[in-house]
C-alpha cells in the first residue's frame, strides 16, 4: 500500500509538472497559441488523460471509504476508456507517448481496483442492519464491475442472505438451551421475510414504480459532465454512452416468474439448512423438551412472521404501495407476491419439524413413564 501510494504521488507530481508546461495560460494569445499548435494541443490533450488516469485510484479509494461502491465501479468503467483512447492514439505516435512513461504503471495500479470493488460490493452484502438502498448500492456496484445479468445479481442476493442464515446458526453449535434455539429461530423466520421482501423491493416492479435495482443501476449523469478536466471529451462521452446502452440492453426486468422459482429454491436450501441436522449432528428444535415450550417458540414464530415488528420501513412502505391498504400479515403478503401461487415451503417445513419434535417429546415421556413403572414394579415385587 504504501509503494502504491509513493509511485502514485511520484506519478501526480510528474504529470502535472508536465501539463502545468502545456496548458493555455489565462493570457488569450496563449491559448490562441495552443490551438494553432495542433501537435503541442495533441500532448495537452493525452496529459490530461493521463493526469485523469493518475487521479482516479484516490477517487475510487474515496468512494470506497464512504461505501459508494456503484460510483467507484463508473470511476473505474470510465478510467478503463480513457486509457483505451490514450493508448490507441500512443500506438499511432510512440514519440508523444514517450513523454509519459509512467502511463503502463499508472494503468497496473488502476487496473487492480477491479478486483477490490468487486470484492468490497460482495463484503457490503454481507453486513447486516442496513437500509436496502445500500444493498441495492453494492448490487449495482458488483453487475457493473463484473458484468452480471439480473438473474445472476438475484442470485448474488440471495446468496449473502443465505450466509445471514448460516452464521446465526453456527451460534447454536456451543449454545443448545432452548432459549437461543427460539430466539435464533426467530432471527432467521425475520431474515427470510425480510430478504424475499427486499427481494420485491430491488427486482419487482410496484405500480408504476421502477424496481430499485434497476433504478440505481441505469441511473447516471450525462456522460458530458464525467469527465472532468479533459478537454474536448468527445470521444470518451460517446464511448460511455454505447457503454450505457449496452448495461441498459442487459438489464432487463426480470420477469415475475423467474422470480419465483429462483426464490422458492433458495427458501427450500435454507429450509434444509434450518431444519436438518447441524455441525454437532443436532437439530435446531432438538433442545426444546417439553410440549408447552414447543407450543410456545410455534407461538413466538408464528408472531414474528406474521407481525410489522423489525419491517424495515421501506418494506411496509412498498408493500403498502403494493396492496394498497395496511399490512394485515408481513409474510403472507410477502409469500404471495414473490413465491406467487406456490405453496408455503417456510410453513411446511416449521409444521414438520415440530410435528417430528412433539411425537419424539410424546415418546421421550411414554418411555420415561415405563421406566418408572417398571421401577415400581420392582420394587413392589421385593
Amino acid at each position: 500500500m504504501k509503494s502504491s501510494c509513493e509511485s502514485i504521488e511520484s506519478n501526480i507530481s510528474a504529470i502535472e509538472s508536465a501539463i502545468d508546461s502545456l496548458s493555455p495560460s489565462e493570457n488569450p494569445s496563449s491559448a490562441s497559441n495552443l490551438s494553432q499548435n495542433p501537435a503541442r494541443a495533441k500532448i495537452y490533450g493525452i496529459a490530461c488523460r493521463v493526469k485523469y488516469l493518475v487521479d482516479t485510484p484516490e477517487n475510487i479509494w474515496g468512494c470506497l471509504d464512504e461505501s459508494m461502491l456503484l460510483e467507484a465501479s463508473g470511476r473505474y468503467l470510465r478510467a478503463k476508456e480513457v486509457h483505451g483512447l490514450v493508448t490507441a492514439c500512443g500506438g499511432a505516435d510512440l514519440d508523444v507517448m514517450s513523454r509519459f512513461p509512467l502511463l503502463k504503471h499508472q494503468w497496473e495500479i488502476v487496473e487492480s481496483f477491479k478486483t477490490q470493488i468487486s470484492q468490497k460490493s460482495r463484503e457490503r452484502l454481507t453486513d447486516q442492519d442496513l437500509m436496502v438502498g445500500s444493498y441495492a448500492d453494492a448490487l449495482a456496484a458488483a453487475a457493473t464491475i463484473d458484468d452480471l445479468n439480473p438473474e445472476q445479481v438475484l442470485g448474488l442476493f440471495l446468496e449473502s442472505r443465505r450466509l445471514w442464515i448460516l452464521q446465526k446458526l453456527a451460534g447454536l453449535v456451543t449454545d443448545r438451551d432452548s432459549s437461543s434455539s427460539s430466539s435464533i429461530l426467530c432471527d432467521v423466520m425475520r431474515i427470510i421475510r425480510a430478504s424475499l421482501g427486499q427481494v420485491g423491493e430491488l427486482f419487482l416492479m410496484a405500480l408504476n414504480e421502477m424496481p430499485l435495482f434497476y433504478k440505481l443501476v441505469l441511473g447516471s449523469p450525462p456522460g458530458t459532465q464525467l469527465f472532468g478536466g479533459i478537454p474536448n471529451p468527445e470521444e470518451e462521452v460517446r464511448l460511455w454512452k454505447s457503454h450505457r446502452e449496452k448495461l441498459e440492453s442487459a438489464m432487463v426486468l426480470l420477469k415475475p416468474e423467474i422470480v419465483a422459482v429462483s426464490c422458492s429454491s433458495w427458501l427450500t436450501s435454507c429450509c434444509d439448512e434450518i431444519f436438518g441436522q447441524m455441525a454437532n449432528k443436532k437439530r435446531l428444535v432438538d433442545s426444546i423438551e417439553s410440549g408447552d415450550e414447543l407450543a410456545s417458540v410455534q407461538k413466538r414464530v408464528r408472531e414474528t412472521l406474521d407481525g410489522r415488528e423489525g419491517l424495515e420501513q421501506s418494506l411496509e412502505q412498498w408493500l403498502m404501495s403494493v396492496f394498497g391498504s395496511d399490512i394485515e400479515s408481513p409474510w403472507n403478503q410477502i409469500r404471495g407476491l414473490i413465491l406467487k401461487e406456490r405453496k408455503d415451503i417456510l410453513e411446511d417445513r416449521l409444521e414438520q419439524a415440530f410435528v417430528r419434535r412433539m411425537k419424539e417429546i410424546v415418546e421421550s415421556g411414554f418411555n420415561d413413564l415405563k421406566k418408572e413403572i417398571s421401577k415400581k414394579m420392582i420394587l413392589h415385587h421385593t
